[in-house]
């Protein structure tokens, strides 16, 4: 059964990775994961607007998901974006990884890519790195 994880990050959501991952899931009957990853300095109960926003859109995109059929389960942590990655796909034997880039600037995007490469030399899936569309 291919398992397949989306990674969102509290600021800034992941919208056509989630997308995808739930297109794909749909035709091919795969469990769908979704990780939301908050930054090491987030203090728990404490959201900003724009965490609140994304968690808000996220868990309508998850409602939406359910009720076309789509097998999901929902995680929270908090940590390194490279870390918890890695450690979801190993600990939950995940076969595919889709990732959003990051486009709100050069130095963002630059920063954003290396670490979609750290975690291509460290993991044993696929991995599918989703553009925003414009």
């Amino acid at each position: 059964m291919e398992r397949i994880l989306v990674c969102v990050e509290a600021q800034r959501g992941a919208w056509e990775a989630l997308d995808r991952a739930f297109n794909l899931a749909e035709r091919l009957s795969a469990h769908v994961s979704v990780l939301l990853i908050y930054p090491e300095q987030w203090v728990e109960n404490v959201a900003s607007d724009e965490e609140e926003s994304v968690r808000e859109r996220l868990e309508l995109m998850l409602e939406d998901a359910e009720s076309k059929g789509i097998f999901v389960e929902f995680y929270v942590c908090r940590g390194s974006y490279e870390e918890e990655v890695i450690s979801f796909v190993e600990e939950h034997g995940i076969t595919h990884l889709i990732v959003e880039q990051a486009d709100e600037g050069y130095k963002e995007s630059v920063k954003c890519l290396k670490a979609h490469q750290n975690i291509r030399h460290r993991v044993q899936c696929r991995i599918e790195i989703v553009q925003k569309r414009t």
